[in-house]
């Protein structure tokens, strides 16, 4: 019971420290911020993940645009290829698929330095497979929820961490394919 204690109040320190106001000079507001930022995506479809492995590296770009005080727009494009293999006929499959969302965002600056972003919008997520011969395609619109940790470095530059959901999906002969999945990882971002 002491141990559940000691982590609890070493938790709300941890989460208290980060919310404080650091002193110093508050930096302007920044309307619009570019990140660049690497993945690991994990679909949400179980005999995706048998064919294609358990995650793929995803790169990201984003842009936001803060409109009105802490709300604002966002876009973003990302992509994933992989190689797998059928062994019932042994054959090697290759796959391309290509996401492109949009939606709201909500930012809350938790220091000077700290803010935390939420995102929720929609998400287009595309397929290319090449399996047995033939080429099969197919795409799907659903949604995106996400959250990210910035940490500005400097007044422009800042470095995040990022994770989110994405749900979407595609009709096809052999039944329903599960375009969404989870994503989380890192990246550098500016605002201007």
């Amino acid at each position: 019971m002491k141990n559940i204690r000691k982590a609890l109040l070493a938790s709300l320190i941890l989460v208290s420290s980060f919310c404080q106001v650091c002193p110093g000079e508050e930096p302007p507001v920044r309307r619009f911020a570019v990140t660049a930022g690497a993945n690991l995506f994990r679909n949400t479809q179980a005999s995706y993940r048998q064919l294609y492995g358990q995650s793929a590296f995803m790169p990201e770009i984003k842009i936001a645009w803060s409109f009105y005080h802490d709300i604002g727009i966002w876009g973003g494009c990302s992509s994933i290829s992989g190689n797998g293999f059928i062994e019932e006929v042994n054959e090697e499959v290759q796959i391309a698929r290509f996401f492109l969302g949009f939606g709201l965002g909500y930012v809350q600056k938790l220091n000077a330095s700290m803010r935390i972003r939420a995102e929720l919008g929609l998400t287009f997520n595309s397929f290319k497979e090449e399996a047995l011969g033939a080429i099969r395609k197919g795409s799907g619109l659903g949604w995106k929820i996400g959250a990210t940790l910035d940490y500005f470095f400097s007044k422009r530059v800042f470095v995040f961490l990022t994770s989110a959901f994405s749900q979407a999906g595609d009709q096809a002969q052999t039944g329903k394919i599960e375009l969404g999945g989870f994503q989380a990882g890192t990246g550098l971002g500016f605002a201007f």
